[in-house]
């Protein structure tokens, strides 16, 4: 397999439509792919109050405290994240979540629960493994998890998260 440089550019955007509304995207580009622009995700948000947010539209799995990490780079002293604790041949889903924050004295809380599907097409996670000219098409489907986040004044972060999914070779 020929290696490039893996460089990458993205935008990410927040157009909010009124008071409870607002469209969230990300473009990014990698120079691994030929510059190639990918719509990364887009969601709608749609507040229920001031604690509870629905979410609709292709987002990230919630599998990675830090996931921004995984397109930047950034979080962690590693120029790339390395694919075994981090390497999911999926990464994003098309679905809905609904997010509660909260405060409780100076506890801060996020409670998040996700449900959706996704299909991969030429999986360069599964190419790795299996070979250049394997079959690498994933099928995620019936996904479905939570997270739970902690934080009591700033100085301790905890998160529990659970993820359950169907997976089985697409076509």
């Amino acid at each position: 397999m020929e290696r490039r440089p893996d460089s990458k550019l993205g935008l990410q955007g927040d157009a909010k439509i009124n008071r409870q509304l607002s469209l969230t995207g990300q473009v990014v580009s990698r120079g691994a792919e030929n510059g190639k622009m990918n719509l990364e995700w887009v969601y709608g948000s749609y507040k229920l109050s001031d604690k509870v947010t629905l979410q609709v539209g292709r987002k990230r799995l919630p599998l990675f405290f830090y996931s921004e990490s995984q397109d930047v780079g950034l979080s962690f002293p590693w120029v790339r994240l390395p694919p075994q604790p981090y390497g999911w041949e999926v990464v994003n889903y098309n679905g809905a979540n609904v997010l509660y924050n909260d405060k409780w004295a100076d506890w801060t809380t996020k409670l998040n629960v996700f449900a959706g599907n996704e299909t991969r097409k030429d999986n360069p996670y599964w190419r790795v493994y299996s070979g250049k000219n394997s079959v690498t098409d994933s099928r995620w489907s019936n996904l479905w998890g939570g997270e739970l986040s902690i934080s009591p004044r700033d100085w301790l972060d905890t998160r529990w998260s659970i993820f359950s999914r169907y997976a089985k070779p697409a076509g």
